[in-house]
């Protein structure tokens, strides 16, 4: 009975926004336009070339020992080691899909049960640097300062979540009768049959990423025929990029938001990435919502104890960041973790292993 209420209401919500893009074809053809400008001006150039690099270190070998220098600090503080803990570096410095992507690989190869990739689902699920700093700070919000203290923002408000659900047990998230696959025994790859592996997996996770924002960009051409602020906010929770378009430097807390919920296109792109695990939504939802309100609960503090200057009526640079210890020493540690990449780098022929 329930199930076929459920798939009495998919079905007239499907007819709906038939009937809807059929009435509304010149608003859903403006918003598809819009979302393909977004992604070729703002998402593709913030986000290819970072997944690409992200998914060498994965493939190369490279992430195997960035895990075996890292790992004793995680496992202490997040208990996260080996290739976990590499996945939740990756996760943290790239974009939405990538940490799904990795997470899913882990999962595939038999190194971790599905509860414990559910888990880890939940905490490495991040917008990547150059997007928040790039596409939201500079060219969105025209601050990069700004965009700056997104991004410091945004990692404080993963390590937090990643430090409170280690505390959880891995069966709340996945039956403890479930088992990982089968360990694959491929060959390693030389390095550059990792380089050309990571920049196909980056160029079909930008083609999905894409793909959901276009789609939801011409979905909420609908909206327009709604209330401002209802179009406003649905648009908002719907997709992040054409959310954050919305944004002003006065709504910094929102932003913050939206880029630690990241929207339902986010969520489905996660499923998406992460199709062996089978993600439940509600998990995934959950996750992000938190993120969501940690990150706009750091913002909200740190614009009371670290302001802004905004000039009136035009946007204006800060230098605050510059001036704010907190995000000196966060900058630090981000320098520290690239550092730390670049000299494992010369070690990489002799630790080869694919996930």
């Amino acid at each position: 009975m329930v199930l076929r209420l459920k798939k009495s209401i998919l079905a007239a919500v499907g007819v709906l926004v038939a009937v809807g893009i059929t009435v509304g074809s010149q608003a859903v053809r403006e918003g598809v336009k819009k979302g393909l400008v977004l992604c070729a001006d703002k998402v593709l150039p913030s986000l290819f070339l970072f997944t690409a690099v992200a998914l060498f270190i994965a493939y190369s070998g490279i992430a195997d020992t960035v895990g075996r220098v890292v790992s004793p600090a995680t496992k202490a503080l997040f208990g996260l080691d080996g290739q976990c803990a590499t996945v939740w570096l990756l996760a943290a410095v790239s974009g939405y899909p990538v940490g799904a992507r990795l997470i899913n690989t882990l999962y595939e190869n038999g190194t971790v049960t599905r509860a414990k990739a559910l888990k880890m689902l939940t905490f490495s699920v991040n917008a990547g640097p150059a997007f928040i700093v790039t596409a939201v700070g500079s060219a969105m919000l025209e601050s990069t300062s700004d965009g700056v203290r997104l991004l410091i923002v945004h990692l404080l408000a993963t390590v937090i979540l990643t430090a409170t659900v280690r505390f959880l047990p891995d069966r709340r998230f996945s039956p403890p009768h479930r088992q990982p696959q089968a360990l694959k025994k491929d060959l390693c790859p030389a390095v550059s049959d990792a380089f050309v592996r990571a920049v196909g997996d980056a160029a079909s996770t930008m083609l999905t990423v894409s793909a959901f924002v276009v789609v939801f960009s011409g979905l909420g051409g609908l909206l327009s025929y709604l209330p401002q602020s209802v179009s406003r906010v649905v648009t908002m929770l719907s997709e992040v990029t054409v959310g954050l378009t919305h944004c002003t430097r006065q709504d910094l807390p929102l932003a913050a938001f939206l880029l630690g919920f990241g929207g339902i296109s986010v969520i489905f792109q996660v499923t998406a990435a992460a199709h062996a695990l089978q993600p439940p939504l509600r998990s995934i939802f959950l996750s992000r919502l938190a993120h969501g309100a940690l990150s706009a609960g750091l913002i909200a503090v740190a614009e009371v104890v670290f302001p802004r200057s905004i000039s009136t009526g035009t946007f204006g640079t800060t230098a605050a960041v510059h001036t704010s210890p907190l995000a000196a020493a966060s900058l630090v540690v981000l320098c520290l973790v690239l550092l730390s990449f670049i000299h494992n780098s010369s070690s990489t022929e002799a630790d080869l292993k694919k996930y």
